[in-house]
């Protein structure tokens, strides 16, 4: 994508990518869906988060169509976003 594809696509709605859905990862979820911006990946430790898809992680009663993929086996290779929302380590979440 050249750069001023890009500049256009940034100018309207961010993609974004979420690494870690503690407290913050899901307000910024949320707040992200609130605006329509695209959350097109999103990544958090094992656990019951993986696998499933966000809409109810974040507790909204329907898939929205991103599944949580575990972050140490994820495929970051094609991830093309404006925006990274990271949180690796801290406490248990």
């Amino acid at each position: 994508m050249d750069t001023q594809s890009k500049n256009k696509r940034n100018a309207s709605k961010p993609r974004i990518v979420i690494y870690g859905l503690g407290q913050y990862g899901k307000m910024i979820a949320r707040l992200a869906l609130d605006k329509g911006w695209p959350i097109i990946a999103v990544f958090n430790r094992a656990g019951p988060k993986v696998g499933e898809d966000l809409g109810h992680v974040l507790g909204l009663e329907r898939d929205i169509g991103v599944v949580v993929h575990d972050s140490q086996s994820g495929d970051y290779g094609g991830i093309d976003a404006d925006i990274g929302r990271c949180h690796p380590s801290g406490p248990s979440e």
